[in-house]
């Protein structure tokens, strides 16, 4: 009797452990599964021609990736790390974009998100000014925006900020950001390129450098790789 009910409780591990190896839904066997960028394939090969409606998946991805940044650098706790974006980025872009984390994570802010919307703002898009996008050489540029809501430690109300960058896309096919950018006057976007001014000839220059037009992405000369980089941001096409 003593043997069988050995035999039969060695049964019912066996069954039980294969059990387990047949079921890959069991959560201690699910793979991480790698994120994949969202492709078009029917979309044209530029941005050339396409109207706001046929523009709306591009403003959803830029907003999607303005807003992982934000959370990332602000709300996710210590360390923080650089999020996967929704769209692949140029590697130049890349490596930039790792140096404005890592310095806009320097001192991590103390508090708790409450809220964060996204939406398109009114950007400064050259003699188009208060619109939230333009199609220039056949890239999307446009200007998503953020509006958060959080409470810093030990306080009983809330707090806030708004913010808005310009995003330059290319390849609607397979959307690759090539280029973003802070236009607010003390951003570290400003602080690491040398603006390209269209300025006539007797104007003041520094009055011109306190306004965001100063650094205006619908100037092609401002772009990532055609403007002067400052140190630290100086190496990423080396």
């Amino acid at each position: 009797m003593r043997r069988t009910i050995l035999c039969i409780l060695a049964l019912c591990l066996l069954f039980g452990a294969c059990a387990a190896i047949e079921q890959p839904d069991s959560p201690t066997t699910i793979q991480r599964i790698e994120h994949t960028y969202p492709g078009f394939p029917d979309a044209p090969e530029t941005f050339a021609g396409m109207g706001e409606a046929d523009l709306q998946p591009y403003f959803e991805l830029a907003q999607e990736a303005l807003k992982r940044y934000i959370v990332e650098a602000n709300f996710s706790g210590a360390p923080p790390v650089l999020p996967q974006f929704p769209m692949q980025m140029t590697p130049p872009l890349r490596e930039y974009t790792r140096l404005r984390f890592a310095d806009g994570t320097k001192v991590p802010m103390d508090g708790e998100l409450i809220s964060i919307e996204t939406r398109m703002g009114e950007g400064f898009m050259g003699d188009d000014w208060l619109r939230s996008w333009k199609v220039i050489d056949g890239k999307l540029l446009c200007f998503p925006c953020v509006d958060v809501a959080f409470r810093y430690s030990g306080m009983d109300s809330d707090s806030g900020f708004g913010m808005g960058v310009q995003m330059l896309i290319e390849n609607p096919k397979n959307p690759t950001l090539i280029d973003w950018f802070d236009p607010d006057k003390g951003s570290w976007d400003r602080q690491v390129r040398e603006g390209h001014y269209n300025l006539p000839d007797d104007a003041d220059p520094w009055a011109v450098r306190q306004w965001p037009v100063s650094w205006n992405l619908s100037d092609p000369e401002n772009w990532l790789g055609n403007c002067k980089l400052l140190p630290p941001a100086d190496k990423i096409f080396d």
